[in-house]
């Protein structure tokens, strides 16, 4: 007999269904116009770029690990973006970017002027 597979646990109930859980695969941004870079954080989880690009979305641009550094690659059109980056949940300033910018709320955000080319 072939055994079903069911992701819905509630689906294998009173079934032969083998159950499996999905896991969320984040996948990292590796290429655009516009660079991120997080040195250090070895022993971080996952890194992730939100701002107001990706309307401040922390499970949606993902850095990738390389030596020693952190590295996010997007497009970006020419303008002015607020940013942070969230390393294990938590949001920090760009500490490789000394420009910030206050949002409004008291709450001060890194800054990235993209120029027209």
């Amino acid at each position: 007999m072939r055994k079903a597979l069911a992701l819905d646990p509630k689906l294998a109930q009173g079934s032969d269904a083998e159950t499996f859980i999905a896991r969320k695969t984040l996948l990292p941004s590796t290429t655009g116009n516009t660079t991120f870079r997080l040195v250090g954080h070895a022993d971080a989880k996952t890194v992730a770029l939100a701002g107001t690009f990706n309307n401040w979305n922390p499970s949606q641009t993902f850095f990738t690990k390389s030596g020693d550094e952190w590295i996010c690659k997007i497009n970006l059109a020419p303008g002015k973006y607020q940013y942070k980056f969230v390393v294990d949940g938590n949001w920090i300033l760009d500490p490789g970017n000394a420009a910030t910018e206050d949002d409004g709320s008291g709450n001060k955000n890194s800054l990235l002027i993209v120029e027209a080319k």
